[in-house]
């Protein structure tokens, strides 16, 4: 009985996943934010500092709320946490795990 639609649930969920994931390396985005060109940055080496790390922005990622971290350093953050360091605005949905060993929940589904 519920076997057949849970499982389904599951599949639209990867797909919607799958295509999050080329959406964002089409347009050069994270799955938290989008990558920041050299170019929107002030140029202040004063300002352009990453406020987790406090060292110059490498790889500048600006989340949902606007604020700009090092890409490293924020993925870390959101390893943990669902929240930007700074405003505490939500960055992540709860169900949206960042998979940093290549595993992915998909086989299963597949197999």
């Amino acid at each position: 009985g519920c076997y057949l639609p849970l499982k389904l649930t599951s599949v639209v969920d990867k797909i919607q996943c799958l295509r999050s994931a080329i959406q964002a390396f089409i347009f050069h985005q994270t799955p938290y934010g989008r990558y920041v060109r050299a170019d929107e940055l002030t140029g202040d080496p004063q300002e352009d500092i990453c406020t987790i790390c406090h060292d110059p922005l490498s790889s500048p990622v600006r989340v949902r709320c606007g604020h700009i971290f090092c890409e490293e350093c924020v993925h870390q953050w959101l390893q943990r946490e669902r929240t930007c360091p700074l405003c505490r605005s939500i960055v992540r949905n709860a169900r949206q795990r960042l998979r940093t060993d290549g595993s992915t929940s998909i086989l299963p589904v597949i197999f």
